[in-house]
């Protein structure tokens, strides 16, 4: 059997068919790379879009207050426009960042826009997060921005 095939592969037919399976098989493969490499740029373009609502619809006004600013959590929070960036676009913070507007939140009796702390030392928890969460914030948002360009 093998030596049938060896020998019709010999012949003109055999060469002709040989070509053609190799062709074939090189067009196969050339629109596998191509569909790969599509799905890479797709992704890649797909990140970058995202990093940039990140970086545009809530770290960069979180930063600008917070850091930039050195106000507190509340003091973004206040601001109408700033207040509907966070609630629309609060889930692409980390998981840190929400936590430490949690543990704001429930120092102020749950209220994020105009917190009342006890006179049990709450504030100064609240100061401790506030400073830790730009803190947070600064080194995230500078991570995004590295992202970002490269």
């Amino acid at each position: 059997m093998l030596k049938k095939i060896t020998t019709y592969i010999m012949n003109d037919d055999g060469k002709l068919i040989a070509a053609a399976i190799g062709a074939l098989v090189a067009i196969i493969i050339f629109i596998i790379k191509d569909i790969i490499m599509y799905e890479i740029r797709e992704s890649k373009k797909r990140k970058k879009l995202l990093l940039d609502r990140k970086l545009t619809s809530i770290y960069g006004p979180l930063f600008a207050v917070c850091v930039t600013g050195q106000n507190s959590i509340s003091t973004f929070m206040k601001d109408d426009s700033l207040f509907e960036k966070y609630t629309t676009n609060g889930h692409l913070l980390s998981d840190k960042l929400i936590t430490y507007i949690g543990e704001y939140q429930k120092l102020g009796r749950g209220d994020l826009r105009d917190p009342v702390f006890s006179a049990g030392g709450d504030g100064q928890k609240a100061l401790e997060i506030s400073i830790a969460f730009s803190k947070c914030l600064e080194n995230e948002f500078r991570k995004l921005r590295k992202k970002y360009i490269a």
